[in-house]
């Protein structure tokens, strides 16, 4: 193993400051000239794996796009498919979802972000954390709940609306099902995600112009309305874009609230194309390549939108006032619909699934006679798929979480620590798949894997691959983070002091990004353990995973079976997720 040999020039022996400088140039220069290979190499094994996990499914989705028959360069078909009826339905089925979801989430999502960090709110640590509450279920299981709430016939919510309401209601009169029932649950699940990108900036923000307003006898609301949202535009646009790009991506809630009256959005069309016999690949790969377009589009406006935002947000900073908003007479009425925002997003699902999951019949009862476990005792002794799902997805979750933040680390410290050509490139290849929504990551490795020489479809492989590809992004995210906090100069004075590139990584940069790592690997295993779209593809009877079954026993109609197997894929995402969460701050706070 090669080592640095640093030569101290005689002229600067009496300038201590210049001999550093030049010490840490030459350390610097070391690795930019390729003094240690292990950089190279582990840059070029990136590349690779990058290429195989994001590159290749999404070359497969552009070449059968424009290429149906074997080779052959057409855009008929892809003329056909645009002007038939059903692909028009869906593409108008997803803009409604889309403008509905992502409206109704950033409305959410900026007013809990201004009532947590902007105001004087009651009991502000623990209300902290009721925005992201959503997150600790998976959105299927989320999605089985609200059915469970809303449905026309048995839903709790329903059955207490038609106590209260005249009329003497037979059904209803809420039905989820169809495309208000798909913006509702899928704005709850997604406004977390813009709550956690809008409270950084919100945090941020300056309060001395909130002050100067006050002053003047403006009101709490008039300071949120008229000066707060117009200086953190930026951040709320890309609060905005985030969602779209996120409802964009959207499979099981549309697949299983489009079900009964028939009404399908992109990515669910795309897994009927698929699906349905005989498959027609040329019609998937088209309606991927316009998803990915569409969420690639967003995505390079959100990024121009943060890059204006740093440049605008100069009023925050170490001389930012950070003051409360007093809200007044309207604090408790704040803590209020805090609360009832944790009761609707997740309280009540979970009791939902708790209720159904102990009858021996789906029914609205919540009394305490009739209660009986014969449900947990069929899904656990009695169901095939059961033991074999919740094994393959922690199994499978466990590989792919640590194969991925090996890839986020070395990715990062590739552009973080060196200054190899291509870094830049390896970078964005790297986030790629946050424009690639995991149905279309699944459509294109199924167009590629299925057949031979290649045939992995229902194979482990292929899921870690899947599951890697969608999510390296995110533990790029950790990995990123911890090179950002942790200063180079240890790593060059092991270095300086003769250790190898290897060795440096292994008792020096590895240990102080240890925590942000575990943190970072739990975040991984989360994501994975309940991912649903690419499995819905990508998974064979042989290969289920926990959400697949999910589905399954929808499909089948045996809603308390189904509901004891939600109650435990519940249980387990809860559970990781805590562990999550602890280790996160373990890592923010071990600095």
């Amino acid at each position: 193993m090669s080592t640095v040999k640093v030569r101290t020039e005689s002229d600067n022996s009496s300038n201590p400051g210049s001999a550093h400088a030049s010490m840490r140039a030459r350390v610097l220069a070391a690795v930019r000239i390729g003094s240690h290979q292990w950089p190279y190499l582990t840059f070029v094994v990136m590349a690779i794996a990058i290429g195989i996990g994001v590159l290749l499914p999404m070359g497969g989705v552009f070449y059968n796009a424009v290429f149906p028959q074997a080779g052959s360069f057409s855009l008929e078909a892809l003329v056909t498919l645009f002007t038939r009826p059903r692909t028009v339905e869906a593409f108008k089925n997803t803009a409604i979802l889309v403008a509905g979801a992502t409206v109704f989430a950033l409305v959410q999502g900026v007013l809990l972000a201004w009532l947590v960090t902007r105001t004087n709110l009651p009991f502000k640590r623990m209300m902290s954390v009721f925005p992201i509450m959503p997150l600790f279920l998976p959105p299927v299981v989320g999605t089985v709940a609200w059915v469970f709430l809303l449905g026309e016939n048995s839903g709790l919510i329903n059955i207490a609306l038609r106590a209260v309401l005249p009329g003497n209601l037979e059904s209803g009169p809420i039905d989820i099902f169809g495309l208000g029932g798909m913006i509702w649950v899928v704005g709850l699940y997604i406004t977390p995600y813009v709550y956690l990108i809008l409270q950084t900036s919100f945090r941020q923000y300056d309060s001395s112009f909130d002050e100067a307003a006050r002053l003047s006898g403006s009101s709490a609301i008039t300071i949120m309305w008229r000066i707060t949202l117009p200086i953190l535009l930026p951040a709320i646009l890309s609060g905005a874009l985030l969602a779209f790009v996120t409802v964009m991506s959207q499979f099981s809630i549309p697949v299983i609230l489009g079900g009964p009256p028939q009404i399908s959005v992109l990515t669910t069309e795309i897994y009927l194309e698929l699906r349905r016999y005989p498959r027609d690949v040329t019609a998937a790969a088209a309606l991927s390549a316009v998803t990915i377009i569409a969420t690639a589009i967003a995505l390079y406006f959100q990024r121009r939108v943060l890059r204006r935002e740093k440049r605008f947000v100069t009023i925050g900073g170490k001389g930012a006032r950070q003051q409360r908003v007093d809200l007044g007479r309207w604090r408790w009425h704040a803590f209020a619909l805090m609360v009832v925002y944790a009761l609707v997003t997740t309280v009540a699902p979970v009791l939902a699934i708790t209720n159904v999951s102990l009858r021996r019949y789906w029914s609205s009862d919540l009394s305490l006679d009739g209660l009986t476990l014969d449900n947990f005792d069929n899904i656990i002794n009695g169901y095939s798929a059961t033991w074999p799902s919740i094994t393959n997805s922690l199994v499978l979750a466990t590989i792919g979480s640590t194969i991925g933040l090996i890839m986020a680390v070395f990715t990062a410290y590739t552009v973080r620590r060196t200054t190899i050509r291509g870094r830049g490139t390896l970078d964005y290849l790297a986030t790629l798949p946050l424009a690639v929504p995991a149905t279309v990551l699944g459509a294109g490795l199924l167009m590629v894997f299925l057949y031979p020489p290649f045939a992995l479809y229902g194979t482990p492989l292929l899921l870690i691959i899947a599951y890697v590809g969608h999510h390296l992004p995110y533990g790029l995210r950790s990995a990123d983070s911890a090179f950002h906090q942790v200063s180079s100069e240890l790593e060059e004075s092991s270095l300086v002091s003769g250790s190898g590139w290897l060795a440096t990584m292994r008792h020096v940069t590895i240990p102080l990004i240890a925590p942000a790592i575990a943190a970072g690997w739990i975040f991984l295993f989360v994501l994975m353990s309940r991912e649903f779209s690419a499995s819905a593809l990508l998974a064979s009877p042989q290969t289920p995973v926990m959400a697949l079954v999910v589905k399954d026993l929808w499909d089948a109609g045996v809603m308390p079976q189904l509901a004891a197997f939600s109650f435990i894929v519940m249980a387990i995402c809860v559970a990781t997720s805590i562990v999550s969460e602890i280790l996160g701050r373990r890592a923010a706070g071990g600095r």
